[in-house]
């Protein structure tokens, strides 16, 4: 008798559960920017717990690190602490923030995809999985392939014709716990400007890059049909600041931010920091 392949709906919960293992792996992508002909490919290794502890490693290096409590981020030869507000990350085109945790790449498109055909199985770095052709809904383009792990239910491969970006996730371990130890930063940390900006200026250059990105998600279609409508990231950069209003820093950090992969929970948080940044801002403005 032939082995039921799983439902869509099974797979998506499966994956949904892997966000509670403590897991490592390496994560291996391809993408080609729309404004290039060349690939770019990039390779990181991570450790991933639940309640979002993260260590990411690039060529040698620890680019991010985050617990409930602290989370690091490496800017240049440094690592640097970030507030404890919402901070914008620009690790790639991808990074295994998109493939595993609670809010994944497939987690935030899943509901607007549906499969083409039933799950058929496959082998990904010698691990079972199933694999799925996605497609969105009416009207809209694109095509993504995806293999859920049969066992973890992690996301071991994606293969996107529309944003065409491809990744596949090995060495995958699965470990009943890691050390504390694993997510905290330990190591050399940049110094605080000897000569912090006054509070009005600080809130400022976080307000703007704020309410440019709050902008964005409430005119979250326009941006889309602009963004694709657009030859090259300095023309999109031309069209957000023109259809937003938003200076330049403003629209780097809507093209940073990439607005389809955001949760719900996430753009929620966004709106509300613009609003607190906007009521502190009059109120120290009152007070100058």
């Amino acid at each position: 008798m032939a082995e039921r392949a799983p439902s869509w709906i099974e797979l998506m919960g499966r994956h949904a559960a892997s966000s509670s293992l403590f897991v490592s792996a390496v994560l291996r992508y391809e993408s080609r920017p729309d404004d290039s002909d060349t690939a770019q490919a990039g390779e990181f290794t991570f450790r991933y717990g639940p309640g979002e502890r993260w260590r990411i490693d690039r060529a040698g290096y620890t680019v991010y690190v985050r617990n409930p409590r602290t989370t690091f981020l490496r800017e240049g030869e440094e690592m640097r602490r970030l507030p404890d507000s919402f901070h914008l990350l620009n690790l790639g085109p991808v990074s295994p923030l998109d493939i595993v945790g609670p809010d994944t790449l497939l987690h935030n498109l899943s509901r607007r995809l549906v499969p083409t055909a039933a799950a058929t199985a496959t082998v990904i770095d010698g691990r079972r999985g199933w694999e799925l052709a996605l497609v969105p809904g009416a009207g809209e383009q694109g095509r993504l392939t995806v293999v859920i792990d049969d066992t973890t239910g992690l996301l071991t491969r994606l293969d996107s014709t529309e944003n065409e970006l491809a990744t596949t996730l090995t060495d995958v371990e699965v470990h009943d716990t890691l050390p504390a130890s694993t997510f905290t930063w330990d190591g050399p940390i940049a110094a605080a400007s000897p000569h912090p900006a006054d509070p009005l200026t600080t809130l400022g250059q976080r307000r703007e890059i704020i309410s440019a990105v709050a902008s964005a998600l409430e005119h979250r279609e326009q941006v889309f049909h602009a963004l694709a409508d657009s030859a090259d990231t300095e023309s999109a950069r031309t069209e957000l600041m023109n259809l937003l209003d938003v200076t330049t820093t403003g629209a780097d950090a809507i093209l940073a931010i990439q607005l389809r992969r955001l949760s719900r929970q996430e753009r929620a948080r966004i709106l509300r920091e613009r609003d607190d940044l906007d009521a502190e801002h009059r109120r120290l403005s009152s007070e100058s």
